[in-house]
């Protein structure tokens, strides 16, 4: 704090010695001679590098572990890499592994296409049995009156009867102006 003190009371004084001196007591520069800002940077002292600093023994052993553990790293990298022991033995392990899941979920799968395939026998049995002779309809019975047709099967059975009441109705609604 005493030191800046002083360094602003020196600045004020220098202020002050520069305003109050008579300008023809300067004395006009010589090209010839070294300008004062040069000659003042050339009796500055050189920068110097800073002191090598002492190696701890945590320094050391952080820079010892980063290095082993590149070299660890490429090592295990060699290894794996494509034709290394470690490739080679991880590609078969990992070949076993799928191989015996693929074989799991083939046999799985076998058992649910065989259930599958049977419930398509039995559904294709019933379509044939819909599709025969039993369900084909070989007259129709009108009534004039009542504005229905009943199907007659070939077994002599009635089919569901169509009620058409209301389709003409609605024809003739429609028609009618």
């Amino acid at each position: 704090m005493i030191r800046r003190e002083m360094i602003e009371q020196l600045r004020a004084e220098s202020y002050d010695l520069l305003e109050n001196t008579d300008p023809e007591l300067f004395e006009p520069r010589d090209p010839d001679q070294p300008d004062a800002l040069e000659r003042w940077q050339s009796m500055r002292p050189k920068p110097q590098p800073e002191p090598r600093q002492r190696s701890t023994v945590a320094s050391v052993r952080a820079d010892w572990d980063t290095y082993v553990d590149a070299r660890a790293n490429d090592v295990v990298l060699a290894q794996f890499s494509r034709g290394g022991k470690l490739y080679e033995m991880f590609v078969e392990a990992i070949g076993d592994l799928i191989g015996e899941q693929r074989e799991r979920h083939k046999r799985a799968l076998a058992v649910e296409i065989k259930s599958l395939r049977r419930e398509l026998d039995a559904t294709r049995a019933q379509i044939e049995a819909l599709q025969g002779d039993a369900n084909k309809i070989v007259s129709w019975s009108i009534d004039r009156r009542q504005y229905r047709a009943t199907p007659i099967l070939p077994d002599g059975k009635l089919g569901a009867t169509l009620d058409l009441r209301g389709l003409f109705e609605q024809f003739r609604f429609d028609t009618s102006d």
